[in-house]
């Protein structure tokens, strides 16, 4: 109730934006050197082989001091540690920004160094979910997660993730492109998102929001009778109508399965969806025949698991409802082949031109 308060009130709770940047100082080697750790509660940056939250080389992270600086730091150990030490290599002035202990937020590519104005005077960073996420084997991609962290003595912190994922696992025979998660009931899965320091679990929405992720595979993904996993690092929120999944493969096709069961996405948890099987035998696919003789043809509504449409003049697409086909040929007829897993039902929107439907296979 807390967040979905916070959200209704997005419009009227900023004051503005307090960003005053001057005196982009490099520093450097010898700089100060802050200590980090992930929150050994928070199970879930990049994932271990025990699904924990680890660091990468090279991570940065931004840190918000009460003195109005804003300082860069890079991490100096290695892939796979759960802490270590950051130095600083960047610092910047930071005009009152009011804020009465330091923070940190990870990673440093998930901000702006902006600070936005809650209405009760906290101020806090907005930062970036981004809407496409390269694929990592077995996590989700590294610089997506964003993680707040908190100090008692301005020099060692402690992160909390902000984030929720999304774990999709699937099988089959071809090599993914590219794998799209849509909410179906629009809600916001990436995009500015303001954070309170205070409380990792209230946030609200900002701008340039997106109700889709893409996890980019463009360097191949070839798949296997073992299930292999794709992460989708997002918003927590509620998804009221669940999601549908869309996989592009090297080949050209297409793959989608959507569910319409609400599902609630949260923080610092990994959701995994049931295996999503896409390799299924010719004799698996329900079949309808359209015999059509009118130059255009408007897609049934079917409610199935996936589908295809073949036009009968050489064009195969997926199958989305109500959408209209223009023929090019000049063939007087055309045989349409409507091809489905898992239907419960067809509806017709128009039955011009159909001079024969056939269910025989379906």
């Amino acid at each position: 109730m807390r967040r979905g308060t916070i959200l209704a009130l997005a419009t009227i709770v900023f004051v503005g934006c307090v960003k005053d940047m001057t005196n982009d100082v490099t520093v450097g080697l010898g700089g100060k050197r802050y200590y980090a750790t992930i929150a050994p509660t928070e199970s879930r940056v990049q994932l271990n082989q025990q699904k924990q939250t680890v660091w990468n080389t090279g991570d940065e992270i931004v840190i918000f001091t009460p003195d109005n600086t804003i300082q860069v730091a890079s991490f100096d150990g290695k892939t796979g540690d759960r802490d270590g030490s950051f130095t600083t290599t960047k610092a910047y002035t930071l005009s009152n920004a009011g804020l009465t202990a330091s923070y940190a937020v990870y990673a440093s590519n998930a901000t702006d160094l902006q600070l936005m104005a809650w209405g009760d005077g906290m101020v806090a960073p907005m930062v970036r979910i981004p809407s496409t996420q390269t694929y990592l084997e077995d996590s989700y991609a590294s610089n997506v997660n964003v993680m707040i962290g908190t100090t008692t003595d301005g020099s060692n912190f402690t992160f909390k993730n902000v984030l929720g994922y999304l774990r999709l696992a699937v099988t089959g025979e071809k090599e993914v492109r590219a794998i799209r998660v849509e909410s179906n009931g629009g809600e916001t899965l990436a995009g500015d998102i303001v954070l309170r320091f205070d409380d990792v679990d209230y946030f609200a929405y900002y701008q340039n929001t997106s109700s889709q992720i893409t996890i980019d595979c463009s360097q191949g993904v070839q798949l296997s009778d073992t299930p292999t996993y794709f992460y989708a690092a997002i918003a927590p929120i509620a998804l009221s109508q669940g999601f549908t999944a869309t996989i592009e493969f090297a080949d050209g096709t297409s793959f989608a399965q959507s569910t319409s069961n609400a599902i609630t996405i949260e923080r610092n948890y990994i959701h995994p969806m049931n295996t999503l099987k896409t390799n299924y035998g010719e004799d698996e696919y329900k079949k309808v025949f359209v015999h059509h003789t009118a130059k255009s043809f408007v897609t049934p509504l079917v409610d199935a698991m996936n589908g295809s449409i073949d036009w009968g003049d050489g064009t195969v697409s997926m199958l989305k409802e109500f959408t209209s086909y223009n023929y090019l040929d000049n063939a007087t007829s055309h045989t349409i082949t409507i091809k489905v897993l898992e239907p419960k039902s067809v509806i017709m929107p128009s039955m011009k031109g159909v001079t024969k439907l056939d269910f025989s296979n379906f």
